[in-house]
This record gives C-alpha cells, structure tokens and sequence, in this order.
C-alpha cells in the first residue's frame, strides 16, 4: 500500500489514505480515520474549504467534531470534488472487534451506499470473515495476494538476504544459500512468517541451522506454537515469561524497556506477585533487551530505541487465545503498576 501512495504523490489525482494499526490506538478510532481523510483533502484543494467551515459550524459547543458530523463532511467533500478522488485504508483486520463490527464496517457500507460518482476506494485487508460479509457484495474487484505470492519471491529472496547481511554476516556462504533457499521456498509470499524465522535461526548455532531449516513450521500459527512449546519446557520460566507476555498484551499506552525488563526480572523472582507488596530491584548489570528477547521470546521486540511491542498483532491475538491467559486486567495492570514502581 505504501507504493501505491508514493505513486500517487507523484501524480495529480486527489488522494487520502489511512493506515490503521494495532500498535497505534489512536488509529484504530473512526472519528481518527475520517480526521484524517478530510484533513488530507482539505490540504490539497482550497474547493473544500467551505464544507470544512460547515463542519466546524455544526459542531457546536463540542470541543471536536463527532463521527457523523465528519462523515458528513467528508462525504460532501468528496461529492463537490472537481475530479476524481481515491481514498486508500490498509489494515482493516487491525481495527479491533467488536468495534470493528459496530462502527467501522457500518462506515463502509453507509461510504458505499452515498453513490460518489468520482470516488475509488482502495482497501486492503486479512481475509476476516466479518470483513469478507461486508465487503463483497460491494466490491468491483478483489484482488488476492496469497494468489500473488509467486510474484513476490524476489523481494522475499532480498529481504532475506538483508537480514543475513546485517546479523550475521560471518555466516559461510553455504549456508546463506540454504536458508534462502528454504525460506523462500516456504514464505508463500508472507513477509511475516520469514521474519519469524529469520528471528530465530539469528539466535541458533550455525551448526544447528540446516537442522531447523529441515523442520520449519508451515504457517505463522505453527511458528507461533513453536515459540510457545519452547518457552514452556521450563514450567516455572514459563510462568515467568507469561506475567511479562500478559502485562504487555493489556497496556493502552506504549510500554518502554526500562519498564519491560523490570517487568520480566520481577517476574524471574519466585513470590506470590500479587500478594507480597515489596518490590525486588533488577539486577545489576541489567540488559534489557536480552531479558526482553529471553522472557518474552520471539513475541516481543524493542521498536526504536525503547518502545516494546508484539511482533505484529497476531502474535498478540496468538498469546491472549491461549487457555492460561491471565484475562484478569486489573492482576495485569497491578503487576505493570509494580513494574513503574520499580523503575521510579
């Protein structure tokens, strides 16, 4: 989707675009996306000014415009448009559910049922079943990338090239070969599933690689297992590696790794975490990247200098399925609040 903007920031068309994202809650908002949409349009053609200024009137007291008030200005925005315009939305599987279903897809549906002549719509999407309900009986064409996964093994080939070049470059020429070969062969064209992979062959000894390289998981959900399986074969690390995962999984805002990895060394300490109000202080040396890729896995990693994250956002919804989830927010937030404590 981002090539597709870049190509239309060179040409004349109006355009807007939103890019939701589950590490960005903000994006995940209706009245954020419609923000946006008529924002980008407002900058690009001073015909819309007027509709912005009605917009503002109708508002009121209020200190921002609510949803409707947006979709309806947006919609005479783009009904008043001197040309065509084409409006792209990536991620539509990363706008949570239930909200997804009560407000986001009726948004699309009442988008499509206003008849703008001059509008292309442009989304992109996992193939969610609620989101395939909706979608096709209004769609004029669809596109499959599965189905496109052939035309994308060059770029698959690079990146794992990239990868190598950057972690490991002290790798034999032998063996590059071969973990190209193998992951290229079993990507079918998922950006995703080779970087799990490439994650933890990095972590191997070079001589154990071709040996997982014979025992690759098919999919992202049998990477996902794997990485489970892993992390459980020592119970009480386990339960460890869970609290970090579980406080992680239930934070509204970012959690940095000075946080994180106090996190994962309180959770290293044997005591009834909840119960006992005294807080254990990290050790001394702490490294918190390591403690973080230790105790959170291949689920975890530092965005930037210092932001923690899942991976992507299946692995969250991959470690909140599991059957001993710890789904009790408030134990959660109480072990993050101990974690702040910590660190203050």
């Amino acid at each position: 989707m981002s090539a597709v903007v870049e190509h239309l920031k060179t040409s004349k068309e109006l355009f807007a675009f939103a890019f939701i994202s589950y590490r960005e809650e903000q994006s995940q908002r209706l009245e954020s996306v419609l923000s946006a949409l008529v924002y980008q349009l407002a900058t690009q053609a001073r015909c819309f000014h007027n509709q912005l200024k009605i917009a503002y009137d109708r508002r009121g007291s209020a200190l921002s415009a609510s949803r409707i008030v947006l979709f309806q200005c947006l919609v005479e925005m783009l009904k008043s448009a001197p040309k065509r315009v084409i409006i792209l939305m990536d991620g539509l599987d990363e706008y949570p559910n239930p909200r997804r279903a009560g407000d986001f897809l009726p948004f699309l549906r009442n988008f499509h049922g206003c008849n703008i002549n001059n509008l292309r719509l442009l989304l992109a999407s996992r193939p969610e079943q609620d989101i395939q309900r909706v979608l096709e009986p209004i769609t004029t064409h669809l596109l499959d990338l599965e189905e496109k996964a052939g035309s994308r093994k060059g770029d698959i080939s690079s990146f794992i090239k990239a990868q190598m070049e950057e972690h490991h470059p002290d790798w034999s020429v032998s063996v590059r070969e071969k973990v190209e070969k193998a992951l290229t062969r079993g990507a079918n064209g998922m950006f995703l599933w080779v970087s799990l992979q490439m994650f933890h062959l990095l972590t191997c000894e070079t001589g154990d690689i071709e040996r997982q390289l014979k025992n690759l998981p098919a999919d992202v959900k049998g990477t996902y297992d794997r990485m489970i399986e892993r992390l459980r074969v020592d119970v009480s690390s386990f339960h460890r590696s869970r609290r970090l995962l579980d406080s992680v999984a239930v934070q509204t805002s970012p959690i940095y790794s000075l946080r994180a990895s106090t996190a994962a060394a309180i959770a290293m300490v044997d005591l009834d975490w909840v119960a006992n109000a005294g807080i254990p202080q990290p050790p001394d040396p702490f490294d918190a990247r390591d403690v973080i890729r230790r105790r959170g896995s291949s689920f975890l990693q530092i965005y930037g200098d210092s932001e923690v994250g899942f991976v992507h956002f299946t692995a969250q919804e991959y470690v909140q399925g599991l059957a001993d989830f710890n789904e009790n927010e408030a134990l959660a937030t109480l072990f993050t609040a101990f974690t702040t404590a910590a660190v203050l």
